[in-house]
């Protein structure tokens, strides 16, 4: 499978929260990283959980249901992400993608 996706996507996470800014957006989407629910414009929600010192676990709710789940971990080197996207039922599918620092 192959993507057209071009832009972006900086994590910042600093104390307790993170922030997640998309080149194609105005403003990051800061959350907490205990996983308290954040209004995220007309999708719904996002909540971030941090696992470890390593792994961010990422939801995606609207309408009070999950609509995915992603896995953001951190190589020990600090040199890649390795991103794990669950989409549900009706329309189960995932994917993994590692990205690399630049």
């Amino acid at each position: 499978i192959e993507s057209n996706d071009t832009g972006i996507l900086s994590i910042r996470v600093h104390g307790d929260s993170v922030a997640f800014k998309e080149t194609d957006t105005d403003k990051p989407i800061t959350c907490k990283l205990d996983g308290t629910e954040t209004k995220a414009g007309d999708l719904g929600t996002i909540s971030v959980k941090q696992a470890d010192a390593h792994t961010l676990k990422v939801t995606y709710r609207s309408d009070g249901k999950v609509r995915r789940e992603n896995t953001f971990v951190l190589s020990a080197d600090g040199k890649t992400i390795t991103e794990t996207d669950v989409t549900p039922a009706p329309s189960h599918s995932t994917m993994t993608v590692t990205l690399h620092k630049s």
